[in-house]
């Protein structure tokens, strides 16, 4: 049960096993353990279903039984907190009543005549009411005059009840329990007043505590199992339905603990049996003249009462389980079957791309997600086609270039570490823009581009590695000349950035959009020389500075800048080029920070 907002352990433990098949399962997924079978993806699929299924239901039967089991443990609470009121109006009640007839006693008892016996008289007056344990008369100075009781020894009353009456003052005790008696007494102390009013002395009642409130505590009953106790501040039980019970000392009741604290609440904890059970407990104060002391009043309920409803809520758990994993099966089943027939259809169509059929055009479509893949593989083969087309048609540069260097016999066959300064470019939005274009167009425009960049890439002395699809790698230096080549580089970058907007002019000029560039720039060392197989080998530079410059370049839409440099190259040309500075940034797989500044202008 949730006692104290804790579910039980039934509950809790089913919620565990949820919450971790959910964990494993979103580790088996980023693991890709089902990866090693034919039907592994179904099994992803079952399982989440399934795991997800349950740990919702967990979670709704754990809300819905918290929710029961707070009700029922508010409902006992109220029923206690009014119960409490019903005693204290009771004590009230009962007060009022025997102080009544305590007056009355004590007024006939003090207009007593001499001669008359008062012990005759107050034992014909013990029988008024049969709360009534002991009457105690004393003089105005404390003397005991006459007592009669119930018991052959009289009950000794304390000093303080007496010094109150014989000041005028009505006294009422605190519940104390009497060895003469073996019951809880009240001592009630008024004055005696002559017939002019002034005090002669001091009229003591001791009364049956138990008498008057035992029957609300013989009827109450909360829930099916609860009863409700008394229990005074030393921890011992003052009135209980079962009269064996009164005086047993339950102290060490956590709930008494914290009832005598002033608090009010509920806890799960044992009896004095060594039993379970659910307690509720609610604090009074007693109706004594002088510093009452806190009261408590207990119930206890069996714990089965309150968690017979578990054993329910298990069973339907178990059944809607399985009704969910069945139904999870079946779904899991049918959505596997149509996500792996276009899949696959596209897997079919990779492998021959990647053998290098560009003709392949897949039939997957449809605007979902799927379907978006299926035209962007179109799209991308198309591309890839024209690209080819392209970079076959401008690799003459590269070879042409090389060839030259190889027949002076200035290229190692091998690679050699060298600083060098490394370029590369790409057109922003090319992939969307070529959508709207026809395959002509793309060849046509890609021609008219790269001739003129490739050109300024030549004549500053660079060496154009590779084309990037719509972009390209240049690399200066990388033939061991003079050590300009940074300042050569930027240069480079801005005799292109001056032919962009030569393009552009010519494009507007043609009702066409503008296209713009982005240039990234960095100085490092890297590997430069013949890359590949004995067959085939391929002239490149290789090494961190490639990737950094290609971040470099992806800088530029975030600054928003055409030629971005890093604080490498900045060194080299600063006194050559107007250049400002742009915000540190890190580089994506970069712990520490760089600086980075666009080139403006060369200096006049």
């Amino acid at each position: 049960m949730f006692t104290n907002g804790l579910p039980s352990q039934d509950l809790m433990a089913l919620s565990f096993i949820a919450l971790l098949s959910l964990v494993l399962l979103m580790w088996g997924v980023h693991r890709r353990w089902f990866a090693r079978f034919r039907h592994g993806f179904f099994y992803s699929l079952f399982i989440a279903f399934v795991g997800t299924s349950l740990w919702s239901l967990v979670l709704l039967a754990l809300w819905g039984y918290e929710a029961s089991d707070r009700l029922f443990v508010e409902s006992v609470r109220m029923d206690l907190a009014e119960f409490s009121g019903i005693v204290q109006s009771q004590f009230k009640r009962d007060l009022e009543g025997s102080l009544g007839k305590v007056n009355l006693i004590a007024g006939v008892a003090g207009r007593a005549k001499p001669g008359v016996s008062l012990e005759d008289r107050l034992r014909l007056l013990l029988e008024v009411d049969p709360r009534f344990r002991q009457l105690t008369v004393f003089t105005d100075e404390g003397k005991t005059i006459a007592e009669v009781g119930r018991r052959g020894r009289p009950e000794e009353v304390p000093h303080v009840p007496v010094a109150y009456a014989l000041d005028g003052e009505v006294y009422t005790s605190d519940p104390f329990f009497s060895d003469i008696f073996e019951e809880y007494l009240l001592n009630v102390s008024l004055p005696l007043l002559s017939e002019e009013g002034q005090v002669v002395g001091a009229f003591t009642a001791l009364l049956d505590f138990d008498e008057g409130i035992a029957g609300l505590f013989e009827s109450a009953r909360f829930g099916r199992t609860g009863y409700a106790v008394l229990v005074n501040a030393s921890g011992r039980v003052i009135a209980h339905p079962d009269k064996e019970r009164i005086g047993d000392d339950i102290r060490s009741y956590p709930a008494v603990q914290r009832g005598l604290e002033g608090y009010s609440g509920s806890l799960t904890a044992q009896n004095k049996a060594g039993e379970n059970r659910l307690f509720f407990f609610h604090p009074l104060k007693s109706s004594a003249t002088q510093d009452p002391e806190t009261l408590v009043l207990l119930t206890e309920l069996a714990e089965e009462e309150a968690t017979a409803p578990l054993s329910v809520l298990r069973e339907e758990i178990l059944v809607y389980l399985l009704i969910i994993a069945l139904a999870s099966f079946v779904v899991a089943q049918q959505l596997a079957k149509s996500l792996k027939k276009p899949i696959s259809r596209l897997a079919n169509s990779a492998e021959r791309v990647g053998s290098g059929d560009f003709s392949q055009i897949t039939d997957v479509t449809g605007k979902d997600s799927i379907g978006r893949l299926g035209e962007a593989f179109n799209h991308m083969v198309s591309g890839l086609r024209e690209r080819d087309k392209i970079k076959d048609l401008f690799g003459r540069y590269l070879t042409t270039q090389i060839s030259e260097e190889v027949l002076k016999g200035e290229i190692n066959l091998g690679g050699v570490s060298r600083p060098v300064t490394i370029l590369i470019s790409d057109i922003r939005g090319f992939t969307s823009m070529s959508e709207h274009m026809d395959p002509q167009e793309v060849v046509a425009f890609l021609n008219a581009y790269f001739s003129e960049m490739v050109e300024a890439v030549l004549d500053e002395g660079g060496v154009l590695d590779k084309f990037l699809g719509d972009g390209l790698l240049a690399v200066f230096g990388a033939f061991g000349e003079a050590s300009d080549h940074a300042h050569r580089a930027v240069r480079c970058a801005l005799r292109m950035k001056a032919l962009l907007a030569k393009i552009n002019g010519e494009r507007i000029v043609a009702s066409k959009d503008p296209i713009a560039i982005g240039i990234g720039i960095h100085t490092e060392d890297v590997v430069v020389g013949n890359i590949g197989s004995r067959k085939r080998l391929e002239y490149t530079v290789i090494g961190d500075g490639v990737n950094t410059t290609s971040r470099v370049e992806g800088l530029n839409k975030e600054f928003g800048t055409t030629i971005l440099i890093t604080g490498a190259t900045y060194r080299k040309v600063e006194g050559d080029f107007v250049c400002r500075l742009m915000p540190e940034s890190s580089l994506r797989g970069k712990t520490a920070s760089m600086k980075f500044y666009e080139v403006i202008s060369a200096r006049q």
